[in-house]
């Protein structure tokens, strides 16, 4: 957009501004003089008038927004229906607040561009980690260079990383920039720089920041150069990485190339010097070789990991970006990912390491395929952000804003946790409530077992990707399914990072499904999802900082709600509430639970798919013993509820959160649409009792009840129900 251009554009705002205040005083003037808000029916057309005019100048600038046409239309529906009383609450509840919001939202801003000569873009920030700070971004400096920057609540552009959810709130021009592992989702986003192996038109671009850093175009100029820096080498190959959670490959290079010579590890992980070093390159520098593998395998992702070895003046042994030699020069790195096995990468370093010759013509390679390829991409990224702020605003937006794309993103915001985080379906309104979480701390495995569920267990897996949680892992066990869900599954995340996928030779039943999902789980955390079933995005963040900041609480669960049916937004609305302590969110004693237990009360959980646990609490029972031929194996029921009980039994408290984060879906074939499962449930309920945390009042009392149940009439009459239940040995 050409200078004249925005000055013609800045004059036309100033117009319409002038003419939105004319507004304002007309209406003010009237509450002025009849000390309320009273106007006549000619008054209000020639109010109307007014605002048609601004709206005739509004609409070529692209101006006349959702919040702009509701106000104009019942502006109108007044005119043509007049009513003293709708007009006065009209302009009294809400007329002059939207009034001045059309001054902020196109004027306040918009006329202070031919200040400094300028245009100014309304922006915001939101969803970047903890402690980011936008002026220090090279995103801000690259608009400051041509644009007067405004910060606003209200923004035309607003820049969002991948640590929440929150950009679902805006109606504006979404673009995505993230230096992690994240695919985009271009049906929420207009634009997106992000790790990635290829570039669709004007709205992806690869993510190639972490080069900007690099210092060398090669490491050695000549062999004297290379011969002076071999000389500078004292060890052989150093292992530097904090985070224990990453993919099994590094550990495999560092423990194999231990079996050579030592490998000296200077992070928090697999320390071998007595603690982590504090400078990085310092220590990097006096070793010939670096491990240098990222965190997952994920093509297109390239950070700082081997950047950082480069700069050293070492030799990366590189893992993670399979399309590293499209960037990197294969023969500058020791690239893992050319090689057909560990064995054959352990062999290319003894050759080089033995080799010095070898080892200096390597230090002599071109870092880059392009030599160029840093200020070219410096360059692509501020073309790409300046092509998305340059173009007319109402031809700025990519993504999808009919009918089908709202309800996509309402699908995310209604079903993926945004109902109890601001929706109030009793109200029909968004109401914002904060919610305490980490973004990331230790490993949580989200177990999803699964049996001919091809489609649904889809949004499941979907909703935990959706985690603001960072550090999770997806265990996904298909029960030798007979609907292609495994081949399904296969086709949309077996590429993906944080997706591991099983499936069993033959069907080995729920409850073993449930035991297999587990026994590959790494997490200090566990979250079962069943495979039917949503959890909300800010659930796993907020029941892992409850329980890592209170070592006393054995369980977290949130209030759920159970909905039918395929259209998610509805089903929420109509869905009824489960699991709901009156007293609300906090900590409770455990005997709150065991009582409730005994008197069945519907505010407590039987199923663990509302509840974040320890993993090394979990035990999940084949079956329960007894000698009434109850099968609790053939769905699990009562097998869940003693998952809970006795996770919870070396405990003092657990945690309730008052905010529906899980939602069960009712559906024919469901375990929730179960019934008839009293038996089940007794039967965990009494084996509990008896087996475990013995002498506890509450669970004495539990046993009693069960018993009634039962119409036990007499201690005799006690011992003969236990012996059908296979318990008399233990009762007293």
């Amino acid at each position: 957009m050409n200078q004249d251009t925005e000055n013609s554009r800045v004059s036309a705002i100033r117009d319409i501004c002038g003419a939105v205040d004319e507004v304002r005083e007309f209406v003010k003037n009237r509450v002025s003089k009849y000390k309320c808000h009273v106007i006549s029916q000619d008054e209000l057309k020639q109010l109307y008038g007014i605002c048609g005019q601004i709206r005739e100048m509004a609409e070529p600038l692209g101006l006349t927004d959702t919040a702009f046409r509701l106000w104009y239309e019942k502006l109108e529906s007044l005119v043509l229906n007049f009513d003293m009383c709708r007009v006065s609450s009209f302009l009294e509840d809400e007329f002059l607040q939207l009034v001045d919001n059309c001054i902020q939202r196109w004027g306040a801003d918009y006329l202070q561009t031919d200040r400094d000569g300028k245009r100014a873009i309304k922006i915001k920030y939101v969803d970047f980690y903890g402690g980011f700070e936008p002026e220090g971004h090279w995103l801000y400096k690259a608009l400051i260079r041509r644009y007067k920057v405004v910060f606003s609540d209200t923004p035309d552009y607003l820049f969002f990383s991948c640590f929440g959810s929150s950009y679902l709130q805006y109606n504006c021009v979404r673009i995505f920039v993230s230096n992690e592992a994240v695919y985009p989702n271009l049906n929420l986003y207009d634009y997106a720089i992000t790790y990635s192996d290829f570039k669709i038109s004007d709205r992806l671009l690869p993510n190639r920041d972490a080069f900007e850093d690099l210092a060398y175009r090669q490491l050695a100029e000549d062999p004297e150069d290379a011969g002076k820096l071999l000389d500078s080498k004292s060890e052989f190959c150093n292992f530097v990485y904090s985070n224990k959670n990453g993919e099994p490959f590094r550990e495999e290079l560092f423990w194999a190339l231990n079996k050579y010579r030592k490998v000296l590890s200077g992070g928090k992980f697999l320390n071998n010097i007595g603690g982590a070093v504090d400078d990085l390159r310092e220590f990097q520098s006096r070793f010939k070789f670096s491990i240098a593998c990222e965190n997952s395998w994920y093509r297109g992702y390239t950070t700082e990991k081997l950047i950082n070895a480069l700069n050293a003046g070492t030799i990366p042994i590189y893992w993670g970006n399979s399309d590293i030699s499209d960037i990197v020069n294969s023969a500058a790195i020791i690239n893992c990912h050319d090689y057909p096995d560990m064995d054959s990468i352990v062999e290319e370093v003894k050759r080089l390491d033995q080799d010095d010759t070898a080892y200096k013509r390597k230090l002599m390679e071109p870092i880059l395929t392009d030599s160029h390829m840093v200020e070219k991409y410096l360059r692509e990224r501020e073309e790409f952000i300046y092509h998305i702020i340059d173009q007319p605003y109402a031809q700025a937006f990519r993504r999808n804003r009919g009918l089908r794309g709202q309800w996509y993103n309402d699908w995310f915001c209604y079903t993926l946790g945004y109902p109890n985080e601001w929706f109030t379906p009793e109200k029909g309104q968004f109401v914002e409530k904060e919610i305490e979480m980490a973004v990331d701390g230790p490993l949580v495995s989200i177990l999803i077992p699964v049996y001919n569920r091809r489609e649904l267990v889809k949004q499941a897996i979907n909703s935990a990707l959706a985690q603001a949680y960072q550090n999770i892992e997806i265990i996904v066990v298909d029960n030798c399914s007979t609907d292609d869900t495994y081949e399904e599954l296969q086709a949309c995340y077996g590429n993906h990072s944080s997706i591991k996928l099983y499936r069993n030779d033959h069907n080995i039943g729920p409850v073993n499904n449930w035991k297999a999902c587990l026994d590959k789980a790494k997490g200090e955390y566990v979250k079962i999802l069943w495979s039917d079933d949503i959890t909300g995005p800010k659930f796993i963040g907020s029941a892992v900082k409850i329980m890592e900041q209170d070592p006393t609480v054995g369980m977290v669960y949130s209030e759920c709600i159970v909905f039918q049916g395929d259209d998610f937004r509805e089903g929420i609305r109509r869905g009824r509430t489960f699991y709901h302590l009156q007293e609300g969110t906090g900590r409770y004693p455990k005997d709150v639970f065991y009582k409730g237990m005994f008197q069945e009360e519907a505010s407590l959980p039987v199923s663990p798919g509302c509840a974040l646990l320890r993993r090394e609490d979990v035990i999940i029972w084949e079956n329960i013993p007894n000698r009434m031929d109850i099968n609790c194996n053939i769905n699990g029921a009562g097998i869940d509820l003693l998952i809970l009980l006795q996770a919870l039994e070396k405990y003092e408290h657990f945690y309730f959160i008052d905010q529906p984060m899980n939602f069960f879906r009712w559906h024919e074939g469901s375990f929730t649409a179960a019934n008839n499962l009293v038996r089940e449930y007794n039967l965990a309920k009494l084996f509990f009792c008896i087996h475990f945390e013995g002498g506890n009042p509450y669970l004495r009392i539990m046993q009693m009840r069960i018993l009634r149940d039962e119409r036990v009439t007499d201690a005799q009459e006690g011992v003969d129900i236990l012996c059908k239940y296979g318990m008399s040995e233990v009762w007293k």
